[in-house]
């Protein structure tokens, strides 16, 4: 079908008359091309793709089965019906054309009513055919990607469990709290990831658009310090400028699903980095009041990336959409992050808004509506009158950014310009902050250090910079108004990571006996490790044949059994363990958890259809592991914990 909506016909024939005649019945409904000889017409046929070919038998040169033999063995045209137009009338020679491919015949004299519907029937078994291979081709794509992410659940998943767990371990150890706070930088990171992958398996939810929104009170400022926590990460491989510019003034805590809300940062944020080579990434955040305690939580990622053809944004939030794929080849993704992102802003009642130009960037904003139960300002200044801040630094981004917030806080400030205005403003003590990048302070160390006791001197880094002086006062970027806030007020925006036994582990299980059974040892380890502030006796096996052969001294009080295992994987075990002592009641009852990376929906039934009792995905949760203890130990064996 051509650009007009008409069906198309080459009609092949030597003889002009034939020509004309067929070509004034058919131009008023098919676009129609012409071929007086079999090399034009296989020509043409390949140029203009038409949807029927009208093609005559007796030629001088190619004659038309000659010509049809060439079109069938063309991938360009094989598919193209040809109808014969002949004067021949003997069966062998209509028998020899439809062995040839011919789809049909159409017997001269010409008869304008035959030839149409002869053409129409044609273009109708050719639409019916292109329906049923499109419903083919979109029933084998929905099996594929359910394919795709059943597969995808245990291959992510498994990493995580190491990185998750293991950073949990790292830092119950007693490490300083600068290797600590890298560790839980880590250990963020993982959990928003597996955040993200959660919802990209559950292949259902993406399908129905039926994403669970779980609504409940949190922290503005801890959601966007963990935001641009990862993010900065991503940007500091990368030649680009990361700024954020946070209202202060906005409430602090809202009413929301706090984990959809950080996906959607996460996803838009994360294809800004991935898509922008050089230049910046900008993100920032406020709020437009919409009555009584309700908001809309505005949400704007700006960047100077490679940006998106106009005819391409209405295809955005497409599932597996990817444009330009050979230009963007490298940049990992399967195309579903925006897809994600749209229904679940939906889902929460919002809008998203996309203005791109091709080649200059992008900018994606984002309304959600929110409520809050009380109002507290996200950050501020104690005592903002007494606060004068002197600003050096040389990236306009950056510039821009922090005089942003410090005006936002409502804190009086001055811009430096250069060295000897930076010299001038220190020896009048016009203020006394002085925020100044690390290679401005590198430069100006002397200058600084002469004049620097009426002056607190906060060093601008990026993310990871190594600062020889372990004393200086640093402030990472991107900065803004709540990590400025905390340097300007004196306290620190840094976190400690608490041990997390204390929250968590609520039960003590000496005489307990646990068997833990997975054919990874970093995932031996990871659960061992967990396990071990209960003080449970815990034995490690590396495979379903070496649990069997454990489990025969009936001491254990539960299992914790991996599924996807080599040579007999956990589902098989526990079929052999459920059969084990000839109806023995320790192995019919003994509670065996799944602990698997398995976790799409409906994973959880197929186990429990399969002898097991419980379910406990990887990586696995702290929290969730207690309750499974509490819940399947026996009573007797389990004693309050008690911290130190």
């Amino acid at each position: 079908m051509n650009e007009n909506g008409k069906s198309s016909v080459l009609i092949v024939d030597d003889e002009n008359t034939n020509l004309l005649f067929l070509t004034h019945i058919l131009k008023s409904e098919y676009t129609v091309y012409v071929a007086k000889d079999g090399r034009n017409a296989i020509e043409a046929a390949e140029e203009q793709q038409p949807d029927i070919i009208l093609l005559d038998i007796i030629m001088p040169g190619m004659d038309g089965y000659e010509v049809i033999a060439v079109l069938k063995k063309s991938e360009k045209t094989k598919n193209i019906p040809v109808i014969f137009i002949t004067g021949l009338d003997k069966t062998d020679d209509e028998e020899r054309g439809l062995a040839l491919g011919a789809a049909d015949y159409i017997i001269k004299p010409f008869s304008s009513a035959v030839v149409k519907l002869r053409i129409k029937n044609q273009i109708k078994i050719l639409e019916q055919g292109k329906t049923e291979k499109a419903l083919w081709q979109a029933n084998a794509a929905s099996k594929a990607k359910s394919n795709f992410l059943a597969k995808m659940s245990h291959e992510i998943r498994t990493p995580m469990n190491a990185i998750i767990g293991m950073t949990e371990l790292a830092l119950r150890e007693n490490e300083p709290a600068a290797i600590k706070e890298h560790i839980l930088t880590v250990k963020q990171a993982g959990v928003n990831l597996l955040s993200i992958v959660n919802d990209i398996l559950d292949f259902s939810k993406i399908e129905r658009g039926n994403v669970e929104i779980i609504q409940t009170d949190y922290s503005v400022s801890s959601l966007i310090n963990d935001v641009v926590s990862i993010i900065r990460m991503r940007a500091i491989d990368s030649q680009i400028q990361f700024v954020v510019n946070v209202d202060s003034n906005m409430p602090d805590t809202l009413f929301g699903d706090e984990t959809r809300i950080r996906q959607v940062l996460l996803n838009i944020l994360n294809n800004a980095v991935k898509y922008t080579e050089k230049g910046y990434v900008s993100f920032a955040v406020y709020n437009e009041f919409a009555g009584d305690n309700s908001i809309n939580l505005v949400i704007e990622v700006m960047d100077s990336g490679r940006g998106i053809k106009q005819e391409d944004i209405g295809k955005l939030f497409d599932d597996f959409t990817q444009f330009e794929v050979e230009k963007n080849k490298g940049k990992e993704g399967v195309g579903l992050g925006l897809a994600i992102t749209n229904n679940i802003i939906n889902a929460m009642g919002g809008i998203i808004k996309v203005q791109s130009e091709y080649g200059i960037g992008s900018t994606f904003t984002v309304k959600i509506p929110q409520k809050y139960n009380f109002f507290n300002k996200l950050a501020s200044i104690e005592n903002p009158n007494e606060i004068k801040v002197l600003l050096y630094e040389q990236r306009q981004m950056y510039t821009d950014s922090i005089a942003f917030s410090l005006g936002n806080l409502g804190v009086d400030f001055t811009v430096i310009e250069n060295d000897s205005n930076l010299y001038e403003k220190m020896k009048m003590k016009a203020g006394n902050f002085l925020f100044i990048s690390f290679f401005l302070y590198v430069k100006n160390e002397e200058i600084i250090t002469k004049n620097k006791g009426h002056i607190k001197i906060i060093v601008l880094t990026e993310f990871g910079e190594a600062i020889p002086d372990a004393n200086m006062n640093i402030l990472a970027m991107p900065a803004y108004s709540v990590s400025i806030a905390g340097i300007l007020n004196g306290t620190s925006s840094y976190l400690p990571y608490n041990d997390s036994n204390e929250a968590t582990v609520s039960i003590s299980l000496p005489d307990a006996r646990v068997l833990i059974v997975d054919d990874i040892i970093t995932n031996l380890k990871v659960a061992k490790g967990l396990l071990q502030p209960y003080n449970a006796q815990t034995v490690l096996c590396k495979s379903g044949m070496d649990a069997i052969k454990a489990m025969q001294s009936k001491d254990f009080d539960v299992i914790f059994m991996d599924h996807k295992m080599p040579d007999m994987d956990g589902i098989e075990t526990v079929h052999r363990i459920r059969e084990m002592g000839s109806g023995d009641s320790y192995y019919a009852n003994v509670p065996i958890i799944a602990l698997t990376a398995s976790a799409i929906a409906g994973a959880k039934e197929m186990f429990l259809e399969n002898g097991f009792n419980d379910f406990l995905p990887k990586p696995i949760d702290t929290i969730m592991l207690n309750m499974m203890l509490e819940k399947w130990i026996p009573k007797s064996k389990q004693k309050k914990h008690t911290a130190g």
